[in-house]
Order: structure tokens, then C-alpha cells, then sequence
């Protein structure tokens, strides 16, 4: 919403600008600076418009683009749950797009993706990796995982651990948890080698 009234008033800025440009009367300025004056408006206008064009027009413009290339008149396209989640991302609304991945999750909790970028979203955007390993913790339980989709959220969460929490131990503990849960396997390897380099012997 932040976003919006920032756009809205920045659109408003840039019309201001082209109408006093060019209703300038040249008895109280000089050419050269009216000239200055226009040029620095329209370059503003134009770029706050292909702005505009890239972020509204263009996504809008590919999915209908995708749909004529993908689908023909007897098939329906199947509506991409993630869609509208995505599009808020794009327009900086972090908070409403976290809640529209989640019900989207509710409706393909099978989706490593959604999950993947709910977390990132906690942690990277809104800087609260507690979340971000809260979101992967709920994951596993939501749905039964390949064993590299599960070793991945687990991976993560340790990293989160380790190093944003700084809570060395909690992570240590998913560590050796990737290696209970999957042992005599690559992530278990992996998690041993880790596990090393945290000065912690692997069991």
C-alpha cells in the first residue's frame, strides 16, 4: 500500500513537471533553460512511464503472451496459484505477498518453491530468519518430501541458525538430524562435512 501512494504521487510530480515545462513563457525565461527544462521533464516522464510498463503492463502482457503460445480454444489454462503472490513481490509488498503464497500453499502444500520463497521473503526482505526457519519447520510437516527436498529445508534452517541467529548449537542439532534421518547418503556427507567444520565430530 506504501508503494501505491509513493507511485501515485511521483506520477503526479512527473505531470506536474510536463505542464509547467511546457506552459513556461519564454518573456520570463531564457530559451536554453526552457529548453533544459523540457528535455529534464520529458526524460523524468519517460521514465517513471517505462517504469510503469515494467512493472504493470509487461507481466500482464507475458502471461496473456504464454496463454496464446501454450493453449488454443478448446483448453483451458490451468491458473497459476502463485501468480498473484509473485506480482505483490514485484511490487515491493512483501507482507500481502507472504499471505497470498499461503493460501496458495494451502491449495499445493506439495510446492517446495512457494515454501522456498515464503522464507526467503522472512529472511531476506522483512530480516527475520526466526520466521524464515519457522516457514521451513511448518514445510516438512505439511507434506511428505523426497529425501533432498526435506535435507534441503534442513540445510537451510541450519544455516539460518548458525549463521543469522548465531546459534551455533541449534544448528549443530539439525546437522546431526539430516544424518539421523538419512544416513549412508550424500546429504548425510554433507552434513558430516559441516558438522567438521563447526569443530563437531560426526556420530
Amino acid at each position: 500500500m506504501t508503494k501505491n501512494i509513493i507511485i501515485a504521487i511521483v506520477g503526479l510530480f512527473a505531470l506536474y513537471l510536463l505542464f509547467t515545462a511546457f506552459t513556461l513563457e519564454e518573456t520570463s525565461y531564457k530559451p536554453l533553460t526552457i529548453s533544459l527544462y523540457k528535455l529534464g521533464a520529458s526524460i523524468f516522464a519517460g521514465l517513471f512511464a517505462a517504469y510503469l510498463f515494467m512493472t504493470f503492463i509487461l507481466p500482464v502482457i507475458g502471461d496473456k503472451t504464454s496463454q496464446m503460445i501454450l493453449g488454443d480454444n478448446n483448453e483451458t489454462v490451468e491458473e497459476d496459484a502463485f501468480r498473484p503472490a509473485r506480482a505483490l513481490v514485484a511490487q515491493g509488498e512483501y507482507e500481502e505477498a507472504i499471505v497470498a503464497y499461503r493460501v496458495a500453499l494451502i491449495k499445493e502444500p506439495e510446492n517446495r518453491m512457494g515454501w522456498t520463497d515464503v522464507a526467503k521473503l522472512y529472511a531476506e526482505k522483512l530480516e527475520q530468519p526466526s520466521l524464515a526457519i519457522a516457514t521451513y519447520q511448518e514445510a516438512i510437516t505439511a507434506h511428505e518430501w523426497p529425501e533432498d527436498d526435506a535435507a534441503f529445508f534442513l540445510f537451510r534452517i541450519s544455516e539460518w541458525q548458525i549463521n543469522d541467529l548465531e546459534d551455533s548449537a541449534s544448528g549443530i542439532v539439525t546437522l546431526q538430524e539430516i544424518r539421523a534421518a538419512y544416513p549412508e547418503s550424500r546429504n548425510s556427507a554433507n552434513a558430516g562435512q559441516l558438522l567438521r567444520q563447526l569443530g563437531v565430530e560426526p556420530t
